[in-house]
């Protein structure tokens, strides 16, 4: 089904812009009068946002995250591994739970047109079942590192599962109405891969391949065009783009190193994001960013705490910290500027939101023990140069939705550094 606008209002949507919703790349000034280009630096100090997880609920691929971010006039982004490489013409169905339409393969008796179709269908909600993967990777690390988070992610889970079987029906009516819809039978195995029955129906891998041959072989051999062609709409739109997150694994083949890194350069950013992992790995990872002299930057939750990147740091010159402000806090119930301090000049990047002490929710800025004001005015004062990002994370209150609040959050931030 698909949802009114009244049906969007009743879930908090329904006050969106409509060219929030516009994937028509011709369209990517419509929010702008003029087309004046996007300008969130404020005194020196560049706010971006991370995408997609920030958008959560809305449109996810990369022409729609760039639509809304020129109208909330955000120049500057951390693009996960999703929409871009959804962009780039990743494969879809490629090995995360339960996002993708299912492959023609298993599918008995379909016609040459019938297997078009199909794949059409798939490739159509790529982005959305890779923004899927993305959200239910972030609730599982919440598990572990930072319960207090689990009720956002949730939401978050929630809204990029809508997003895909919205996008999923309508490009099963889009099929079906044409010569080559599918009979009952076909429909039946269709539904068992999109429940996760075969593995056609699951979405877009895990980052660092997942163990997905197919989804290897594409980073192993795809043309840095398309990754060069992002960048290019970003920028003609007036949108930078700092860092590029995707995962690496210890035993992920070297291909899958060197293709991250290509993409980072690519995409003109210099640094490629990730979570945290072993000393074994951050250790491989560092030596190819040196190389390549571009940063990793490693993100933590609340399990961060002043000396929690030393060993990374030690390793490599280009082992840097994607620290969160809000998970520092909530972690260790004190103030990250300590931090900040100490290891600015390992810092690649700041994700922003305000938490409570002691594992305390996520709350409007503000409204927490969070000192965002402070960090962005110790960033101010001390020309500090990493960019500082808008992780949108809390639940809009009742009558609101995410662009508003996301608008709120460039407005602090703005008025912090004035």
């Amino acid at each position: 089904m698909f949802y009114t606008r009244r049906q969007m209002l009743k879930l908090g949507m329904g006050t969106v812009p409509l060219t929030c919703f516009i994937a028509n790349r011709t369209s990517l000034f419509a929010a702008v009068p003029g087309g004046q280009k996007p300008n969130s630096k404020f005194n020196g100090v560049q706010i971006g946002v991370i995408a997609p997880y920030s958008f959560r609920g809305l449109p996810s691929s990369a022409e729609s995250l760039l639509n809304a971010m020129v109208e909330l006039g955000i120049s500057a982004t951390e693009l996960q591994n999703g929409p871009v490489e959804s962009f780039a013409g990743a494969p879809s169905g490629g090995g995360g739970r339960g996002g993708g339409a299912g492959g023609a393969a298993a599918i008995p008796g379909l016609t040459a047109d019938q297997q078009a179709g199909v794949a059409a269908m798939n490739d159509s909600i790529a982005s959305q079942s890779q923004a899927l993967s993305s959200a239910r990777a972030a609730l599982a690390q919440a598990t572990f590192y930072d319960v207090a988070s689990i009720p956002a992610r949730l939401a978050a889970v929630s809204a990029a599962e809508l997003d895909v079987a919205n996008g999923r029906a309508h490009a099963f009516a889009k099929l079906q109405g044409t010569p080559a819809r599918l009979n009952a039978q076909q429909i039946e195995a269709l539904v068992t891969q999109a429940t996760g029955g075969a593995r056609g129906g699951r979405g877009a891998g895990r980052p660092g391949g997942g163990g997905n041959s197919e989804m290897t072989k594409w980073r192993a051999t795809v043309s840095m065009d398309r990754f060069k062609a992002l960048r290019k709409m970003y920028n003609d739109a007036g949108v930078s783009i700092y860092g590029f997150k995707l995962g690496l694994d210890l035993n992920s083949p070297d291909s899958e190193y060197e293709y991250a890194f290509n993409v980072v350069e690519a995409l003109g950013a210099n640094q490629l994001t990730m979570e945290l992992p072993n000393a074994a790995t951050t250790k491989r990872i560092g030596e190819y960013a040196a190389k390549r002299k571009l940063w990793a930057g490693y993100h933590a939750h609340a399990q961060a705490h002043l000396t929690f990147w030393d060993e990374a740091f030690s390793q490599s010159p280009y082992n840097g910290a994607n620290i969160d402000i809000g998970h520092y806090v909530a972690g260790t119930s004190q103030s990250p500027i300590p931090f900040i301090e100490k290891n600015h000049g390992r810092i690649t990047s700041m994700h922003l939101k305000d938490r409570k002490f002691n594992n305390g929710d996520n709350t409007p800025w503000g409204q927490g023990d969070t000192p965002i004001k402070e960090v962005l005015q110790l960033m101010k004062k001390q020309h500090y140069t990493f960019p500082a990002t808008i992780e949108f994370e809390y639940n809009p209150p009742q009558g609101s939705n995410v662009m508003a609040e996301l608008a709120k959050c460039v407005r602090y931030a703005k008025d912090a550094l004035a």
